[in-house]
């Protein structure tokens, strides 16, 4: 009886201590794990800041036509599709083609980041207005924009999750008002080997935040 009654003293004592651990430590290290701002809402386009932080709000949940009509996106390759991975797009006079169509901006954005934008995410977007610049828009004489009435220059910056790790990306861009709108100004080159969106990105720092780590992980 007295060996019962100590095993039972002992499970008793096990139990509460296996309790009390699960209670204080997280199942999960939830500073490892990435989760993006639940209370992120997409908001409208009321200023310049705002306009990108929308862009790139609706190309982080895919939503690649609405992403469109925020933006101003010069056409240099001749062709209805956009130029190959393992070739350079380099904005030039002599090969000015438009401005890129709705259609080939919607395919060449799943191309490159996946329905609904599932190859990699983006949060902590924020945005600011660069106080006392000199801006001018790019190739002014040449490139179809339409009639505005001022440039803004605005930071951007966020954070990158893709392959179990987050990366800091910033970009500097400039936003023209025309009528009611706001419309962002993209480049519309790239690098050979390299996708569009990475010139939206600007990862020239290369600043690595942490790895992802959790038992399922499979970065």
């Amino acid at each position: 009886m007295r060996t019962k009654t100590g095993l039972l003293f002992f499970a008793v004592i096990i139990a509460g201590a296996v309790l009390r651990f699960s209670f204080s430590v997280p199942l999960v290290i939830t500073e490892l794990v990435y989760t993006p701002p639940s209370d992120a809402l997409i908001p409208k386009a009321k200023n310049p800041e705002l306009t990108v932080r929308r862009f790139y709000m609706l190309i982080d949940e895919g939503r690649y036509a609405e992403a469109y009509n925020l933006v101003i996106e010069p056409d240099w390759v001749d062709s209805d599709r956009p130029a190959p991975y393992r070739e350079s797009v380099i904005a030039t006079p002599d090969k000015y083609f438009g401005l890129v169509s709705k259609e080939e901006f919607i395919a060449r954005s799943i191309g490159e980041m996946g329905p609904r934008g599932i190859y990699f995410s983006l949060s902590n977007i924020d945005s600011s207005v660069l106080k006392n610049s000199v801006v001018a828009l790019p190739w002014n004489s040449l490139i179809d924009y339409p009639e505005y009435e001022e440039i803004v220059p605005v930071k951007t910056r966020g954070d990158f999750l893709a392959s179990c790790a987050v990366y800091r990306w910033e970009k500097d861009l400039l936003v023209i008002k025309t009528g009611e709108e706001y419309k962002i100004i993209l480049d519309g080159t790239k690098n050979a080997k390299e996708n569009y969106y990475l010139t939206w990105l600007n990862f020239s720092e290369k600043k690595l935040i942490k790895y992802l780590k959790s038992k399922d992980s499979v970065g």
